[in-house]
């Protein structure tokens, strides 16, 4: 047994206090003074900002709220019930509120893998979320030029410059090439809804043979099909469950339709590992050394496999050595056996946990609980944190990831800021030390706190939120992390803070909760999924704000 002490300072410079303003429309989201596109950091929204016009599909409204519903007693008031706090505080209306949106919502750097069946480029209400935030790999194409007509309406193509960033908006994405005369819509290749420029435009233009960045993938563009081997992600049974997965992480936000994805910021890039979310595990290997090797920072996996594989676990140790984090999902059965990629040592393990039932809009219990059981998802012992969400494990996958980018940006911005010092003894692939460390990630996705009473998860482990502000006061912070077995590296790291927990941590196994004299640990009484509430108050943004 080992003892770490995570000191980790996810912040940003708050600087004066925003007043409320109408936010930045569709991408990149954010709004109020001092909203640069060029600064990442400053993508965020003022405390009591309007809600977006999307909020409401797929019950985004609840899940991201981070207030109780109005006169539902006696829920709001027991501490057991998270006091009635609906949703993982991501966002909310109520000025008052802290959530993580008035920290940061997301950065265009912060790119997530989502493994599934794949992106449905024929489908206009997926494009209309996606096409603009998946990532293009530029070591695969060529300048954009702007010697055609518009692609995209209200483009102004005398305004481009020959340059990767053409429209000068600090974002290399679709928009970029929206003006190129190398582009054919009427391409008898494309899979894109009729007059729609999608990713895939992009793909059939610009795929010359060559492997013009050098990573062993030919053509590389936006996504790769791990099934068939080649460089079109695309769902061609349209199954759909890729795509949905990637618009609840990633999905634009204020854009009028579709899911507002809880990191509107991020980037995502769709990758193919089966025709279903079944699949075999060593194509979600493959894919995940990719993710690691190609500079993505979270990889997102809703999967059941048909088969338990050394390639797969030691991918997955692989992502964790390197600081990349995988979201892992429980699956669906309502059982307590394991799902396999999901139960390998060092991934987060998300179910499901939803509202009320209820039958035509009205309400079959009273009062109403917001940590009522899923029926769809599995409770294993493997379950790291339980996720607000309006269907099964896939659903739960989907804001987890969307929730790590955002702790992945707030920990960026911390970064830039001198407030935060890189792991000393985690390195990405690229030999630059991580911002953040897979198992930092971990333990603040397992913690929170309602009412300033911390909610930590004995069963995964986690640090009490305010040591992680406390750790601001140090400008220059240590940390010592685990590592996979065969990479382990043993550290020594500083003194225990008086009245905060330890973490211990065994090989092949997550870190586990030790309570000092006096610290409790609420014991809930409606399930498992009540031991790992991801959520609660002000959970996400206690974790990363800063007076």
């Amino acid at each position: 047994m080992r003892r770490i002490l995570i000191w980790v300072a996810l912040t940003l410079a708050g600087g004066g206090t925003l007043a409320a303003a109408s936010a930045q429309a569709d991408f990149p989201y954010g709004g109020g003074p001092g909203f640069d596109p060029h600064d990442f950091k400053t993508f965020r929204l003022p405390a009591g900002s309007p809600a977006p016009n999307d909020l409401t599909d797929h019950g985004n409204d609840w899940k991201y709220s981070a207030t109780p519903e109005p006169g539902n007693e006696p829920v709001n008031h027991q501490p057991w019930e998270l006091n009635g706090v609906r949703g993982a505080s991501v966002f909310d209306t109520s000025p008052t509120a802290n959530t993580a949106w008035t920290i940061t919502t997301g950065r265009p750097d912060v790119t997530i893998a989502e493994l599934d069946s794949g992106v449905m480029w024929n489908d206009a209400g997926v494009m209309n979320d996606l096409r603009f935030k998946v990532r293009l790999n530029r070591g695969e194409l060529p300048v954009p030029n702007h010697n055609g007509p518009a692609l995209i309406s209200g483009i102004n193509c005398a305004t481009y410059a020959n340059a990767y960033d053409a429209n000068g908006d600090g974002i290399f994405n679709l928009r970029d090439y929206a003006c190129d005369s190398r582009i054919d819509l009427s391409d008898t290749r494309r899979a894109g809804p009729s007059g729609m420029f999608t990713p895939e435009d992009i793909t059939i233009a610009f795929s010359n043979g060559t492997d013009g960045d050098g990573n062993g993938y030919v053509d590389d563009i936006a996504g790769w099909d791990f099934l068939d081997n080649d460089n079109d992600p695309y769902d061609d049974v349209h199954y759909g469950h890729g795509s949905g997965e990637a618009q609840g992480s990633t999905g634009e936000v204020n854009n009028g339709a579709g899911q507002a994805g809880d990191c509107a910021n991020c980037m995502i890039d769709p990758f193919r590992v089966g025709d279903s979310f079944v699949a075999d595990a060593n194509r979600f290997a493959q894919a995940t050394v990719y993710a690691v090797d190609n500079n993505f920072q979270i990889v997102q996996e809703a999967l059941g496999t048909l088969n338990n594989t050394r390639f797969a676990r030691e991918a997955v140790d692989y992502a964790y050595n390197h600081g990349v984090v995988v979201i892992a999902s429980a699956a669906d059965e309502a059982a307590q056996h394991h799902n396999y990629v999901s139960s390998l040592p060092h991934t987060i393990v998300v179910n499901s946990i939803d509202k009320y039932p209820s039958t035509g809009g009205v309400p079959e219990e009273n009062p109403k609980s917001y940590l009522t059981f899923n029926g769809c998802t599995n409770f294993s012992s493997k379950i790291t944190v339980s996720i607000p969400s309006t269907s099964c494990s896939s659903n739960a996958t989907e804001v987890a990831a969307g929730i790590a980018g955002l702790i992945y940006s707030a920990a960026l911005n911390a970064r830039d800021q001198g407030k935060l010092q890189p792991s000393s003894d985690c390195q990405l692939a690229n030999g630059q030390p991580c911002p953040i460390t897979a198992n930092e990630m971990r333990q603040l996705i397992a913690t929170g706190s309602v009412g300033g009473i911390s909610q930590v998860d004995e069963l995964a482990g986690g640090s009490d939120p305010r040591a992680v502000l406390q750790s601001l006061a140090v400008p220059r912070v240590h940390r010592s992390e685990p590592r996979a077995p065969k990479q382990r590296e043993q550290r020594a790291s500083g003194h225990v803070a008086a009245g905060q927990p330890e973490l211990s941590g065994s090989q092949g196994a997550g870190p586990v909760l030790r309570l000092r004299q006096g610290q409790r640990v609420p014991r809930c009484c409606r399930g498992l999924a009540r031991q790992h509430p991801a959520r609660g108050g002000d959970h996400l943004a206690r974790l990363v704000r800063a007076g």
